[in-house]
């Protein structure tokens, strides 16, 4: 069947994490566990239809909603449709039962027996992956080299994750100011940045900072902080880092999209040499750009995602000052994202 004659169904979906396990319902007695959730109604966001469902299926209230990621279901070929499911996890009160068209609750652990939908284990799988990636261990710090710049393509780390953040601006006393960044001071912020990134990042894992890690020109100093930061760090140099540390950009290619990394998303605008270089290195880009710079001052422009121009923007304002995964970026859905404001944000879909 061809996909273009499938139907996309807008369908919100809860995980409902309990001392039982995750919670399942069942429409009858003989079928596959779900999760909680159901298709949104028109002009309906896919998060507040996730917890309509969760209550008219359990009687559960929500107390919090906080999405999760995107997930494209499998091809329904008897009824020609295919679920794409925003992904929440919902805090509740009160006690579960079947209600209305649902006759079984069971719940989920990793040694039961229930027969269980293959998209409901797929997002299953992935709340566990993106769950447990956030758990830290110690790390050692992989020095950056300063190799000549390149557009050579490469995939997935072989060994361990790929994460991005940009725009640190350790020690940088006005950037709190500036930004609005819910700091007191450098020393706080400096500690919260370092921190943040250490619990996240593990020893194998590479994380592409796509620059302006401080506001200051000398490279001992900027080894000196980097020394602090585990993980193999890929340094592309950023408007105020030091002549030729690190790199111009580098192209990825990760679950089927092509990203273009580097610092200022409005290079082929841009006069400085560094811009000019990579025009010349990449001269007709037309897939996504993974870039800093533009902080939280564009917002317009430059959210997290803009889907028409296909940026994303992880500057560490948008990204709750922490590092966020290729893995997770990729997993939004890209290709239906119209925009998402912040890491935080539930995504505005076309």
């Amino acid at each position: 069947m061809r996909h273009e004659n499938i139907t996309k169904r807008r369908r919100g979906t809860a995980i409902v994490e309990t001392e039982n396990g995750i919670l399942l319902t069942s429409g009858s007695w003989h079928g596959a566990f779900l999760l909680p959730g159901g298709k949104a109604r028109d002009n309906e966001t896919r998060t507040k239809a996730a917890a309509r469902e969760l209550y008219e299926e359990t009687g559960l209230k929500p107390n919090s909603i906080k999405y999760l990621f995107h997930h494209i279901g499998e091809i329904n070929n008897r009824y020609h449709y295919r679920d794409h499911h925003t992904v929440c996890l919902i805090q509740t009160s009160g006690r579960a039962s079947p209600c209305h068209e649902i006759k079984r609750i069971d719940y989920y652990t990793p040694d039961c027996k229930l027969k269980i939908s293959a998209d409901t284990m797929a997002i299953i799988e992935k709340y566990y992956s993106q769950k447990h990636g956030n758990h830290s261990v110690d790390a050692k710090y992989s020095k950056p080299q300063k190799p000549e710049p390149d557009n050579r393509h490469i995939s997935s780390s072989q060994n361990g994750k790929i994460y991005l953040i940009s725009d640190l601006h350790l020690d940088h006393k006005n950037i709190i100011r500036y930004c609005h960044r819910p700091f007191t001071n450098t020393d706080s912020m400096n500690k919260i940045l370092i921190d943040n990134w250490n619990n996240i990042i593990a020893e194998q894992d590479t994380v592409f900072f796509l620059g302006d890690l401080a506001p200051f020109q000398d490279i001992p100093k900027i080894n000196n902080w980097l020394k602090k930061l585990k993980g193999k760090i890929v340094f592309i140099q950023g408007s105020h880092d030091p002549d030729d540390f690190g790199i111009r950009h580098k192209i990825l290619n990760h679950n089927g999209y092509k990203f273009l990394l580097l610092h200022n998303p409005d290079y082929k605008n841009d006069e400085d040499k560094t811009s000019k270089k990579i025009r010349k290195e990449v001269p007709d880009w037309q897939d996504w750009i993974i870039h800093g710079h533009t902080h939280n001052n564009n917002m317009r422009h430059y959210p997290f995602i803009n889907g028409k121009n296909k940026t994303i923007n992880v500057s560490v304002e948008l990204t709750n000052y922490k590092p966020v995964s290729l893995e997770f970026i990729t997993s939004l859905g890209l290709e239906t994202i119209k925009r998402m404001e912040t890491v935080n944000s539930e995504p505005e879909r076309y």
